[in-house]
C-alpha cells in the first residue's frame, strides 16, 4: 500500500511541478526578469503556490490514495484535490499578472516599477486621446522605460500632486504624460547619483560593488545610479551618463543617497 501512494505522490508531484514551472517561468521571461521579480516581491506569492500545488496537493493525494478504494472513489478524490490546485493556481497567477511589470518610469528623482494593475482602461484611453500610440500599455508590452514629466500646466501639477500624497495615482501611472526615455535629457543626468557614492553603501558589500562594477566594463565616472522604486523592494538602475541607457538595475537601495 505505500508503495502505490508513494508512486501517486510522485507522479502528482512531477505534474504540478511541471504545470508550475511553466506557467511561473512564461511570467518571470516575459515581464518578471532579474531583478524585477525582486522589486516587485513575486517570490511571495510564487512561494504561496508552491506550498498548495507542489507541497498540499501531493501530499493530499499520498493520503487519499489506496490501492483498496475503488477506481472510481480515487478518481473522484484526486479529481477533488487537483480542483483545489487549479484554483490555487489560478489564483497565484491572476495575482502575478495584475502586479506584472509594464513601464519602469523615471520622474523627478527617481524611477518607479508601474505594476499592469496602476493602469486601467480610463488611463488607456486618456493616452491614446493624448496620442501616446507608441507608450499605450497592453497585455503584450514587456518592460519598457518612459520618462514621466509633471504637466507644465500648474492646476495640473497641484492636482497630481494632491491626489497622490492622498493616496491616488502619481503621475508615473498616467500613460498620457508619458514620453520616450531618451527625451529627459538633462533632467535625467541630473539625478544620477555619481558611483563612488554607492561603493560607500553598508548594505553593498566592498567586494560585490567591484564585481558589479567589472561586469559593466565601464568607466565610474561615466556611469551614474537612479533610485528606483518597486512593490516590495528598491534598487539601483545603472544608467551611461553620456548616451542615458540603462546598462544594469541592481537589487540594492540608494534612496538615502537621493539629493533633495
Amino acid at each position: 500500500m505505500r508503495s502505490f501512494r508513494l508512486k501517486a505522490l510522485a507522479i502528482h508531484l512531477l505534474c504540478s511541478a511541471t504545470v508550475l514551472t511553466f506557467v511561473v517561468g512564461a511570467l518571470y521571461i516575459g515581464w518578471y526578469y532579474s531583478p524585477l521579480w525582486y522589486l516587485m516581491g513575486a517570490s511571495t506569492v510564487v512561494g504561496v503556490l508552491i506550498m498548495v500545488d507542489m507541497g498540499l496537493g501531493p501530499l493530499a493525494t499520498f493520503v487519499v490514495a489506496s490501492p483498496k478504494k475503488p477506481r472510481s472513489e480515487l478518481r473522484r478524490d484526486i479529481a477533488f484535490i487537483v480542483v483545489l490546485q487549479l484554483a490555487a493556481l489560478g489564483y497565484g497567477v491572476h495575482a502575478l499578472w495584475s502586479m506584472r511589470p509594464l513601464f519602469l518610469a523615471f520622474s523627478g528623482d527617481r524611477a518607479a516599477v508601474v505594476a499592469a494593475a496602476g493602469i486601467d482602461a480610463a488611463d488607456v484611453d486618456s493616452a491614446a486621446s493624448a496620442g501616446q500610440t507608441e507608450l499605450l500599455p497592453s497585455v503584450t508590452r514587456r518592460p519598457t522605460w518612459v520618462w514621466a514629466p509633471l504637466p507644465k500646466d500648474e492646476a495640473a501639477r497641484a492636482k497630481i500632486a494632491s491626489g497622490a500624497i492622498m493616496g491616488g495615482k502619481d503621475v508615473t501611472e498616467m500613460p498620457k504624460y508619458y514620453q520616450p526615455l531618451t527625451a529627459a535629457g538633462d533632467a535625467l543626468r541630473s539625478q544620477l547619483i555619481p558611483m563612488d557614492r554607492l561603493r560607500a553603501l553598508k548594505s553593498l558589500p566592498r567586494d560585490e560593488y567591484e564585481l558589479r562594477l567589472s561586469a559593466l566594463g565601464r568607466n565610474p565616472a561615466d556611469l551614474g545610479a537612479l533610485p528606483i522604486e518597486g512593490r516590495a523592494h528598491d534598487g539601483a538602475v545603472i544608467f551611461d551618463r553620456k548616451t542615458l541607457e540603462p546598462l544594469a538595475l541592481w537589487p540594492v537601495s540608494v534612496l538615502s543617497l537621493v539629493r533633495h
